[in-house]
């Protein structure tokens, strides 16, 4: 009789057979979009904020300029020219149905480049998204179409993708197109990630988080009792790079049964933002590494959890001593592999060894932890949303230094409600969010938030507790607080969807709005003035907060030196703005009274003409306006000469 593992393999052979028929449309291998093959700065599938990075990047030496080709015969598909984002972008649709992406070019090919200038003169600003008619501007296999750059985004780099589908949403590796590069070096597995996921569970008898080193050649051995999330810390370098690419792929194997696996070979644009499930999202941000996550979630359509008979979001073991094996690999194949012994308890520790210095309410998701830095017999007490004593049920953990968790057990609540605890003199109050509910309004006394089963990956408790007023930060004078800060807990957990969050006050709103705090800086998010407060939408669980931007942004006119007679001189203002933030719509450039086509570079802070027609020998006049979010305005003038 076949193991599980045998009919793992046999079934991936099949796969890989229905794949490549299924791709043979494909199976040409496209041209290298650059001569040679540089090193990759970043590859498919890394993190970014809000999605997967969907293609490579391939250094060019810090230059700008190198010639980009075509990688077969097609047309152009789309032309994107913005100071933001992708910068000066192409999409070549090609023949055979795939689309090709380049990105931060400093310039088109001379047609192309016609192209751009036409479309943004017809539109009377430097930002385009062009999609002309099919084939009615072709190119050729081979045919230099753009110059690399660092436009968008520097320093300088080429950004490539592949897409297909009709609408070009999905992304897949560009390796698989014929753009693999060499690579004789493994990838680096230095760690992984135990998170406890439920009431009572444990990892070396503690209730938090717990990262195990992975040392070549040792063997550790982990403790664990009840369910587990895993995580591993894992990166790739190709020869000639750095570590920081993504590795390729990841596997975990239990008893040598594939319990998990994971490969960056193709993903949706439209659910681009699973990379904060897959990636974990709060280290990334804090840049404590890049974690990958094993454990996934019925609800994600990611294409990169591959089948492996399970999807549950958590990880239950049976008792006993395990071999768990976690193997990276990179796309040449080259493999690191780490052994962890598994010991898997029947019972939880007599006292967990978690030490608990502070009393307060932690909302670990599914389940919620009352914690006591000092011996207490009775759980908290709570309010349910009809305002009576709780039902809800608790189990207690004794903990190193004397103190005391408590963490609520029983069925899954089928109700959506908000539910409210005593924490001393204030009150904290935590929604819980079931998804059979497909629209829930949360109602706190300060904070509304409206949610969509949608928008979750599971049920669970959404924590909302006051911070008390933030202070002015030197980095951000212009901000001054309206209201409390609120956080909603597990911070910065991933949603599917963006809920609703509305701030109630009674306070004059003018030039107030959303922010939310990121390390020792706050973010504007919004301004939605049509309810009780300010609303806005976010993707995460954020600290918010009402801020009043007190200040106009900064701006200091660069004017041309000695510029020459019937030139096109490049007028610059630099543009600073702290508080709620400026963006290339709120801003307007004037010379001689006509409003000129201007780009917005917002790494370098610099606003900077397009000038179309050349400028005669005599004094001219420059007029810049730029509006921050909040509404507040700047208007800086000046006049050069020109001999």
């Amino acid at each position: 009789m076949l193991s599980i593992s045998q009919k793992q393999r046999i079934l991936g052979v099949l796969l890989l057979g229905l794949l490549t028929l299924a791709g043979s449309a494909f199976a040409k291998e496209l041209i290298p979009p650059l001569e040679g093959y540089p090193p990759l700065t970043s590859s498919f599938g890394e993190y970014r904020s809000g999605h997967f990075h969907g293609g490579l990047d391939f250094s060019t030496g810090g230059q700008e300029g190198l010639p980009v080709r075509v990688p077969g015969d097609g047309h152009l598909f789309r032309m994107r020219v913005s100071g933001v984002g992708y910068g000066r972008a192409l999409y070549i649709r090609l023949d055979d149905g795939r689309t090709v992406l380049y990105a931060h070019l400093s310039r088109f090919n001379h047609a192309l480049e016609k192209l751009a200038r036409e479309q943004q003169d017809r539109k009377g600003r430097y930002e385009i998204d062009y999609r002309p008619a099919q084939n009615t501007v072709r190119v050729s296999a081979g045919e230099v179409v753009a110059y690399s750059g660092q436009s968008g985004a520097g320093p300088p780099h080429l950004h490539a993708e592949v897409r297909v589908g009709g609408g070009a949403a999905i992304a897949e590796n560009p390796m698989d197109h014929g753009w693999a590069i060499q690579d004789t070096i493994p990838p680096r597995l230095t760690a992984l990630r135990f998170e406890p996921s439920g009431p009572g569970a444990e990892v070396n008898a503690e209730i938090d988080p717990v990262n195990i080193s992975l040392p070549k050649g040792e063997v550790p051995v982990v403790n664990v009792y009840g369910p587990v999330r895993l995580w591993v810390e894992t990166q790739d370098r190709a020869n000639g790079g750095r570590y920081r690419l993504a590795s390729y792929e990841v596997i975990a194997e239990l008893n040598d049964e594939r319990m998990a696996h994971i490969q960056m070979r193709a993903f949706d644009w439209n659910h681009a933002r699973e990379v904060e499930w897959i990636f974990h999202e709060r280290l990334a941000r804090e840049k404590s590494g890049r974690w990958v996550n094993l454990s996934r979630t019925p609800r994600t359509k990611s294409r990169m959890y591959k089948e492996t008979g399970s999807s549950e979001t958590d990880f239950t073991f049976p008792a006993g001593s395990h071999r768990l094996v976690v193997r990276c690999l990179d796309y040449s194949g080259n493999e690191t592999r780490r052994e962890v012994r598994l010991v898997v308890q029947e019972e939880p520790s007599a006292a967990t060894a978690t030490v608990v210095r502070e009393r307060g309410l932690r909302v670990q998701g599914n389940y919620l932890e009352a914690r006591y830095p000092l011996p207490v017999k009775e759980a908290p007490s709570v309010l349910d949303p009809y305002g009576e004593e709780s039902t809800l049920e608790w189990i207690s953990r004794e903990t190193r230094g004397g103190g005391v968790v408590f963490q609520t057990t029983g069925a899954p609540l089928t109700e959506s409600g908000v539910w409210s605890f005593a924490k001393g003199t204030q009150k904290e109050q935590a929604a819980w969010v079931s998804l059979q509910d497909p629209n829930f309004l949360a109602v706190t006394d300060s904070v509304r938030l409206q949610i969509e089963a949608s928008d979750l990956y599971e049920p669970m408790w959404i924590g909302i507790s006051p911070q008390g007023w933030p202070g002015v930060f030197e980095k951000e004078p212009e901000l001054i607080p309206v209201s409390q800060s609120f956080r909603l807990e597990p911070w910065a957990y991933p949603l599917r969807g963006s809920i609703s969050v509305e701030i109630v006050s009674d306070k004059d709103l003018d030039r107030v709005g959303v922010y939310s705090r990121h390390g020792d800086r706050w973010s504007y998010e919004g301004n939605d003035v049509s309810t009780l407060g300010l609303k806005t939408n976010i993707g995460n669980l954020e600290e918010l907060a009402l801020f009043r931007d007190v200040r106009a942004p900064q701006v200091s006119l660069i004017l041309p030196k000695a510029p020459k007679a019937d030139s096109t001189p490049r007028v610059k203002a630099k543009i600073v703005d702290t508080g709620s933030g400026v963006t290339w719509r709120t801003m307007d450039m004037e010379v001689n009274g006509q409003s000129v086509i201007c780009e917005w570079d917002p790494d370098a802070r610099v606003l900077q003409s397009h000038l179309r027609t050349p400028l005669a020998s005599g004094e001219h006049s420059v007029r810049v306006s730029v509006r921050d979010r909040a509404g507040n305005r700047t208007v800086r003038e000046a006049s050069f000469q020109i001999p």
